[in-house]
């Protein structure tokens, strides 16, 4: 089977087959580009933390006991 090194316009070497997978270069483009994900988990967190804040609560539960002193005796 001949196999065709293609490149894309990330620099990724990509092969026709499908089984292999280079790691080593996702890896690689994922810590070069470090800030992004960065920048993503503190605007998520930010979003959530304003949206919990915001928000009014769905459920509210209140709960009263009624309790009676009156005493049943029997002659």
């Amino acid at each position: 089977m001949v196999e065709n090194n293609l490149t894309d316009s990330g620099g990724l070497n990509v092969k026709d087959d499908s089984e292999s997978i280079d790691f080593r270069a996702i890896v690689a483009i994922c810590v070069s580009n470090w800030y992004w994900f960065a920048i993503c988990v503190a605007i998520a967190l930010s979003l959530g933390i304003l949206y919990i804040l915001i928000t009014p609560p769905t459920y509210t539960r209140t709960a009263s006991v009624l309790t009676s002193v009156a005493i049943f005796i029997k002659k």
